[in-house]
């Protein structure tokens, strides 16, 4: 099956705006969550985010807190 955690944060990056997110990643982080969490194919959110080049600002807060 698929890490819980990574399907969460998965899951909040495709369907949330940036700022969103950001706070999200806090909420994610205080829980005591994993942020670098990895998929079935051994791919964090990092790695898979990293591949979007619309995506940057969504790399630099994984960044921040991987």
């Amino acid at each position: 099956g698929v890490n819980a955690d990574f399907h969460v944060l998965y899951t909040a990056y495709k369907h949330m705006r940036e700022d969103d997110f950001a706070r999200f990643l806090g909420y994610f982080e205080a829980a005591g969550r994993d942020v670098g969490a990895r998929g079935s194919d051994g791919r964090s959110l990092l790695d898979i985010v990293r591949e979007h080049p619309q995506a940057a600002g969504f790399a630099q807060l994984l960044g921040r807190v991987a």
